[in-house]
């Protein structure tokens, strides 16, 4: 008896996932570089920094662009859109929710941004975002924005080391000030965790430094409620 050439239907469906798989990679990837980059980049430099052909890139990030979660400049660069701001203020909604008010209390009281950020492998994630009421001007931020750890004051918080010169490391990263050239100050602390090392840190952007004593016992007062508050979660994945 002759064998027949043709798949059976459980072959078919586990062959197909895999090319689906690698196109959700390569999405994935585009993505991850459009949040590392929050001037937006073109085709070219995009298909350069995901290491995919230009033509695949065009294809993606068509698809991505109906979809809301990149969109397009008059001068041809790609930015995230809009969806993606809305997924990710589902994720971890919880943390969210009970570090909005003690952020909103440091913003009001250091008239500054202040952030919460997450170490997520390498990378710090902005998850939350409080512009202060108290200031008629106030530093930007990006929801979603990532960055590499060592390359961050919230990230030095947390690992106790940095790639930057300009970034100090104050009594063991219990908080970490930068000073950037033409830049905003910013003065981090580590959210803490009993038991277990910290992966979430606070963030306070300003256009002018402000006193690193207070600023930082602001700082450490906000982080401590939320490590309180953040306890009842439960663990969170590292």
């Amino acid at each position: 008896m002759e064998k027949s050439s043709t798949r059976s239907g459980d072959e078919q469906q586990t062959a197909a996932p895999r090319a689906d798989s690698k196109t959700l990679d390569k999405g994935i990837r585009i993505l991850k570089a459009l949040a590392g980059a929050p001037n937006g980049l073109g085709v070219a430099a995009l298909s350069r920094h995901v290491q995919i052909h230009r033509t695949v890139a065009y294809r993606l990030l068509g698809t991505l662009e109906r979809h809301g979660m990149v969109r397009q400049e008059d001068d041809g660069r790609y930015l995230l859109g809009f969806a993606i701001v809305e997924l990710s203020g589902a994720a971890r909604s919880d943390i969210r929710s009970i570090a909005q008010e003690p952020l909103r209390t440091l913003a009001d009281q250091t008239r500054s941004t202040a952030v919460l950020q997450r170490l997520d492998g390498t990378d710090m994630v902005c998850l939350l975002i409080v512009e202060p009421g108290t200031a008629p001007v106030h530093v930007p931020y990006q929801i979603g924005l990532r960055l590499p750890a060592v390359d961050t004051p919230s990230g030095a918080a947390l690992l106790g080391r940095s790639t930057h010169s300009d970034i100090e490391i104050h009594n063991g990263g219990s908080v970490v000030t930068q000073a950037r050239t033409g830049g905003p100050w910013s003065l981090a602390a580590p959210v803490p965790r009993p038991g277990s090392t910290p992966l979430i840190a606070i963030e306070v952007l300003a256009f002018e430094p402000l006193p690193i004593q207070e600023t930082a016992a602001l700082a450490a007062a906000a982080a401590a409620v939320i490590g309180e508050r953040m306890t009842a979660l439960g663990p969170l994945r590292s």
